[in-house]
């Protein structure tokens, strides 16, 4: 198991013992909670051209069909507001979920586990691809594909976003930059190497931020 591995996994006990540990107290919070199907995201009502495009491709990427869940992830356009579908877990905000009844959320843990590791897959796929693009010189494919899953880290992170999601996010995000950062001083590309140090910058800010938050501290 290499570093990103123990990364992830570490994401995965953080948010289990988080969960664990809000569910512990949920009854007493949230008495009338609302089942998923009556919540909604802040502008989940407007469909846009991309509404459900990534819930496509982790589909997609679940059944087997690796390469035509890649196309659909790198067709993403992340400049949109919608890229989970209507009703799915993911689209929910950490406010809506934790307004679920005590036992729809413990319901719901099993399917959120399963989509971050599919969503963690299909990222480190993406990255792959990325490395043997860049292997064959292929550099504005292995830019395309570097960015996608750092914008797609980006997407996921949102400060309203499952918490479960926003660790994921760092995670994906911190692999992309590392990889845009070694394209960059490979091929010497000073004025994008400069964005990339100050992505990670801001990214490491806003994940320290993240970390203070979720212990509590101020």
């Amino acid at each position: 198991m290499d570093t990103r591995d123990l990364k992830f996994a570490f994401v995965g006990l953080v948010f289990a013992g988080m969960m664990i540990g809000s569910l512990a107290g949920c009854k007493k919070e949230q008495p009338a909670g609302q089942s998923i199907s009556e919540v909604k995201r802040p502008g989940s009502e407007k469909q846009t051209p991309t509404q459900g495009q990534f819930d496509k491709s982790l589909e997609l990427w679940a059944g087997g069909d690796k390469s035509q869940a890649v196309e659909v992830f790198l067709a993403i356009d992340w400049n949109s507001a919608s890229w989970f579908s209507q009703g799915s877990i993911l689209s929910l905000t950490e406010q809506q979920f934790a307004s679920l009844p005590a036992e729809e959320q413990q319901a719901k843990m099993p399917e959120m586990f399963t989509l971050s590791a599919t969503i963690r897959e299909l990222a480190k796929h993406v990255v792959k691809l990325g490395k043997e693009s860049l292997a064959a010189k292929e550099h504005d494919a292995a830019e395309k594909q570097f960015d996608a899953v750092l914008q797609s880290g980006l997407a996921i992170c949102l400060p309203e976003s499952l918490a479960m999601l926003r660790m994921i996010g760092f995670a994906i995000q911190a692999m992309a930059l590392d990889e845009q950062k070694q394209m960059y001083l490979a091929t010497g590309n000073q004025e994008k190497l400069a964005k990339i140090q100050e992505a990670s910058k801001q990214m490491e800010a806003a994940q320290k931020a993240f970390k203070k938050q979720m212990s509590g501290k101020k």
